[in-house]
């Protein structure tokens, strides 16, 4: 018996261990607050590929939920099994993971790094290689699968010039007339940050030799030794997307240091300005620069005044050749597309929505349709999310919905719901 005592005991901690993660889960699953979308118009059916994730909870203490039609889901009630998989998965990488399953095996879950058309599906990682608790090599992980075909392409390579790089991460990836391309954001030696100094590096394969084909630098910005000021650079939406674009977007924001006298400051809106901005910076400049991957050309945008008043500020999602900004005014919610190569404004919408100030309202353009998520109040003054989806094309409402707590009696009841991002699952 002494010879097994030491696998009853690691059978023993395991067995407690799930048995308290269950309890636990089956404990939480008791005070947490459920939603649903109550419908106002247009067809439910479009809500089937819509996730919200969000933050609910009170007294300061919130917990992650993703917010579909059929469920509410909280990451903590994620079952054993599904906190090993990742339950902060987006519902993307959840859809791969279910319809493509041997080619998902190993593989990052960060978005930026997949690519998907209706032939292809690609993945671009870079895999860091650690001498003394340093990076020391960066390898290109690749993996183009044919879906028709069901073939996977492998491709691993050294990235050039590793040594001269101190970070290197990937920021989308295309694919093109057989040609892989991916962005990445790199950080040379002697950087300590993105806002010391930063690089964006477009590396080109060709997917059926398996070759590194060209290196182009985007952009760039120099280390800023005086100390007054910072740039930073950085794509201009925040979530990458996984289907086929024209463009990549990039933003360069230029800052100074803003001093404000104590006592002009306590009635001067310029206190607020300084607030927005890291470090008691003061925004100067911003400049959009557009690199188009089919000729691997970059251009400067010029953006026409009223967008560049907004290009800071405004929600932004980039879809088809088009950057569309989502404002409020006093007239309610507007929705300004601008054409990338056009260089013009092609559309102006406008939703009868006063939107609560303190919390931005959210845009995600796919599938031709356009998701916003914006947080209002009704006839009598409380405060609720609405949902709308229209079509991008004949503008036409296709549903409108509020989101809502179905358990009004349950534990929380001074709960607050924080919208963080609109989910697309195709």
């Amino acid at each position: 018996m002494k010879r097994y005592w030491k696998l009853i005991s690691i059978v023993s901690v395991i067995v407690l261990t799930i048995s308290t993660f269950y309890i636990q889960s089956i404990v939480a699953s008791s005070k947490y607050p459920e939603f649903s979308f109550k419908h106002i118009s247009g067809s439910e059916e479009e809500l089937k590929d819509l996730t919200i994730r969000a933050e609910s909870g009170e007294s300061g203490l919130y917990e992650r939920v993703d917010i579909t039609n059929n469920e509410t889901f909280y990451h903590s009630e994620a079952s054993f099994l599904e906190y090993l998989a990742g339950s902060n998965r987006s519902a993307v990488i959840k859809r791969y993971q279910k319809d493509y399953r041997n080619f998902m095996r190993g593989k990052q879950e960060t978005i930026n790094s997949y690519y998907e058309d209706s032939s292809t599906l690609a993945y671009a990682e870079i895999d860091w290689k650690y001498h003394d608790y340093e990076p020391t090599k960066f390898v290109f992980d690749i993996d183009v699968l044919n879906k028709d075909s069901e073939e996977t392409t492998s491709i691993q390579l050294n990235v050039p010039k590793s040594e001269d790089y101190n970070y290197l991460g990937v920021e989308d990836v295309q694919v093109i007339n057989g040609k892989l391309k991916v962005v990445t954001l790199i950080h040379p030696n002697g950087s300590q940050d993105r806002l010391d100094a930063t690089e964006i590096h477009v590396f080109s394969f060709d997917i059926a030799s398996k070759k590194l084909e060209d290196t182009e630098t985007f952009h760039s910005i120099p280390r800023d030794d005086d100390g007054n000021g910072q740039t930073e650079l950085a794509p201009l939406y925040s979530t990458a997307d996984v289907n086929s674009e024209k463009y990549f977007l990039l933003k360069k924001v230029v800052l100074e240091e803003e001093i404000v006298d104590e006592e002009e400051g306590a009635a001067d809106s310029s206190v607020m300005e300084t607030e927005e901005s890291p470090n008691g910076m003061r925004t100067t400049k911003v400049t959009l620069y557009a690199y188009n991957f089919e000729t691997g050309e970059t251009e400067e945008l010029s953006l026409p005044t009223e967008l560049q008043e907004l290009i800071d500020s405004a929600r932004i999602s980039v879809y088809d050749g088009s950057i569309y900004l989502l404002n409020t005014t006093e007239e309610g919610l507007e929705v300004i597309s601008y054409h990338i190569e056009n260089e013009e404004i092609s559309s102006k919408q406008t939703f009868d929505l006063v939107t609560i100030e303190e919390l931005e309202p959210f845009i995600k353009v796919a599938n031709d349709k356009m998701y916003i998520v914006a947080a209002n109040f009704d006839e009598n003054n409380k405060k609720r999310n609405t949902i709308i989806i229209s079509d991008l094309e004949s503008e036409e409402l296709l549903y409108e919905g509020i989101l809502e707590r179905t358990d009004p009696d349950s534990v929380q009841s001074n709960y607050k719901l924080y919208i963080n991002e609109i989910d697309i699952t195709k």
